[in-house]
């Protein structure tokens, strides 16, 4: 048994598939396989497994049917045989030679923490370095203590960030595609403890276009029904006023000003809790647009 499964999905962007591997190759661990589900239409990705043949012992798997995101991600969860499971989107790379050995020791080192985030430095299209994401240590023990709190915005950052104990056995909700990073770490944190580096290990691609951004940012229903997956699946008791807040701008975003609205998404047990909510987004709808309106001219005319 090897000792990290790099898993990376793919769908197209051989050229940032190349660079991953490349930034793989140089690994000064060596204990390791590759696992890669595509995606694509075209042949161009395992054109690239190819040239890395001699190079790089990778498991290659076309999925036919194409999957999507993320059941292209599990997919290739699934084929992974090593102790620790580390994801690398075929866009994102290991920043140092080193980086995949930093994550094993700090994992080999830490036996009551299940799972490690590190430190990343983001980069354009070009790859060239654009900023840096920290998880600050205020946050590191708010999530530790009540992983709930993701449910209001990804303090962590992408998965290419994280790798974990492969028999944690956890998979990417299919039925999300936005908050799907979210609801993962929350699965993973619920139970276990996490370790951090503030070294920067990888690099996360942020140039050029994204698919699932452009789809679901401002996309109302993907959004509300996510976020109702999401709510509901932190069952809590009562709804704390943070909580109220986060919604309250969630609706006034989207204008849902009654429960019809999301009476779809079988959230009626806190109906009480949402009236308010609904109330208050109908007095301040008309305010809000107007902000929205000032915000887009004011852009407009720079």
């Amino acid at each position: 048994m090897h000792k990290v499964s790099i898993c990376i999905p793919t769908y197209e962007q051989p050229k940032n598939l190349q660079k991953c591997l490349e930034s793989i190759e140089i690994q000064t661990l060596k204990d390791f396989e590759i696992i890669i589900t595509d995606d694509s239409k075209s042949n161009e990705i395992l054109d690239i497994v190819d040239s890395f043949k001699d190079k790089l012992s990778i498991k290659y798997y076309k999925n036919l049917p194409v999957k999507g995101s993320p059941e292209n991600w599990n997919e290739c969860i699934k084929h992974a045989s090593g102790k620790y499971i580390k994801i690398l989107h075929h866009d994102d790379f290991f920043y140092k030679e080193d980086s995949l050995e930093k994550l094993v020791n700090i994992l080999d080192e830490s036996p009551e923490s299940k799972v490690v985030f590190c430190s990343s430095r983001h980069v354009d299209s070009l790859y060239k370095n654009v900023s840096s994401h920290i998880l600050k240590k205020r946050n590191m023990s708010r999530i530790n203590n009540d992983p709930n709190i993701l449910f209001m915005g990804n303090l962590i950052g992408a998965p290419s960030i994280m790798m974990y104990h492969r028999d944690l056995n956890v998979y990417f909700d299919k039925r999300m595609k936005w908050l799907v990073d979210l609801d993962f770490y929350i699965q993973i944190l619920y139970k276990n403890q996490f370790v951090y580096t503030d070294e920067e290990l990888v690099c996360i691609n942020i140039g050029g276009a994204n698919r699932v951004t452009y789809e679901c940012e401002n996309n109302k229903k993907i959004n509300l029904y996510e976020h109702m997956i999401l709510f509901k699946k932190l069952d809590l008791r009562e709804l704390p006023l943070n909580y109220k807040l986060y919604f309250l701008k969630l609706f006034l975003k989207f204008e849902v000003k009654s429960f019809d609205e999301i009476k779809e998404f079988e959230l009626i047990r806190k109906k009480n809790d949402f009236k308010i909510l609904f109330f208050i987004v109908k007095l301040l709808s008309p305010i809000y647009k107007l902000r929205s309106y000032v915000r887009t001219s004011v852009l407009n005319s720079d």
